[in-house]
């Protein structure tokens, strides 16, 4: 025998709660949550409370998995859930609520962080502004897993430690803080970074000819150097090699090929015990080395309607160009190329002013190599 029907029942199928809540502070006075795709939602709706068991009020509603609830306090706790909705016509069927997650908005962790060797030893740390942050505290140790001690606040995104060892590996990390009241609210520490102390490497380098087979470099001294090398190639991205070591913030390198390009590039060095720490290379620098300008170039009347030009002999000189003009300014053209020292220039109009420039050159197989000019000078027969 059967019994009769039970009462009729219906359920309509609803959105999946969502799960893999998580809720993180984004910054000082914002949170994100954050949960896993719903199958069929057409939406989530995102509660907050300031009690895990206080009154939850609607923050937001997304179509996305992830939702910022800015304009936050500090430091406060929020907790959260949501829940996932599918559109059916112009109503919407709920799923149940998560699980509760809670957090409080800090400041963000120091991003883009770096340090960088200053000088042979500082070293100079640096990261991005946290937005919100009232300062920043820099730690240190000397292994990245060792004890960090405090060694700077600062309300600038760089900090400058001095006193440090040369080639010692020193690590650092740090963190932003917020003063709410009277009390410091940390972000969480950065990345470790880690450097070590080395000389500076030389600045204002410049590499100039001396003579038809010699230039001389130069550089700004180093803090904390006890020498430099002075490093040599034919090309900009050949083969370096060492050309001299000085003490001084200068080098002389001789014996070269007149008008021939060579490239130097400079390190310093600190010697510590008895090993040498270098800095990096500087910038590369290059220059022909050729005939020097001729000095003492002058100009006397000898009469009425002649001039005598001298000047003084160049290194390497095969010989020498005098150029004259009627003007200052004016077009110079080649009164005489001669291997002396001097030269009468005659014929010339009483009472008028003539300029004249000079500069030497050396033969190279077939080409004349050039100094530069003299300044200009000017007489009158």
């Amino acid at each position: 025998d059967y019994s009769n029907y039970s009462a009729i029942v219906t359920a309509k199928p609803l959105p999946a709660v969502p799960s893999s809540v998580k809720a993180a502070s984004s910054s000082y006075n914002s949170i994100k949550t954050s949960w896993a795709a719903v199958s069929g939602a057409s939406g989530y709706e995102i509660y907050r409370s300031t009690s895990s068991a206080g009154t939850y009020s609607k923050v937001g509603t997304t179509t996305s998995t992830s939702f910022m609830n800015s304009g936050l306090t500090t430091n406060q706790s929020y907790y959260y859930k949501m829940r996932a909705y599918q559109t059916v016509g112009s109503t919407r069927d709920y799923s149940n609520y998560s699980a509760i997650v809670t957090a409080k908005p800090l400041p963000a962790v120091p991003s883009s962080v770096k340090a960088a060797s200053s000088s042979y030893n500082s070293i100079k740390t640096s990261w991005a502004a946290v937005s919100g942050a009232s300062g920043y505290e820099i730690y240190r140790s000397t292994s990245s897993t060792g004890t960090y001690s405090k060694v700077g606040t600062t309300t600038s995104t760089s900090f400058m430690n001095s006193g440090l060892t040369t080639n010692q590996s020193y690590y650092y990390k740090m963190r932003a803080y917020r003063t709410v009241g009277s009390t410091k609210v940390y972000s969480n520490y950065s990345a470790i970074v880690s450097v070590k102390p080395i000389p500076a490497t030389p600045i204002s380098v410049k590499a100039a000819s001396l003579s038809y087979n010699s230039v001389r470099t130069s550089w700004t001294a180093v803090s904390g150097a006890s020498g430099y090398e002075v490093y040599r190639a034919t090309s900009s991205t050949g083969t370096y090699s060492l050309a001299g070591s000085t003490t001084s913030t200068s080098y002389t390198n001789t014996g070269l090929t007149t008008n021939k390009p060579y490239y130097y590039k400079i390190r310093a060095y600190r010697t510590v015990g008895s090993m040498k720490v270098y800095s990096n290379y500087s910038t590369v620098v290059t220059v022909k080395p050729v005939p020097t300008v001729p000095t003492i170039f002058k100009a006397s009347r000898i009469s009425s309607t002649s001039l005598k030009l001298t000047w003084g002999s160049v290194s390497g000189a095969s010989g020498y160009e005098l150029y004259r003009s009627t003007s200052f300014s004016g077009t110079y053209n080649l009164l005489k190329s001669t291997t002396s020292l001097y030269y009468t220039n005659s014929s010339l109009t009483t009472g008028k002013t003539y300029y004249y420039k000079l500069r030497a050159y050396r033969t190279v197989g077939t080409a004349k190599v050039y100094s530069g000019w003299t300044t200009i000078i000017s007489a009158k027969p």
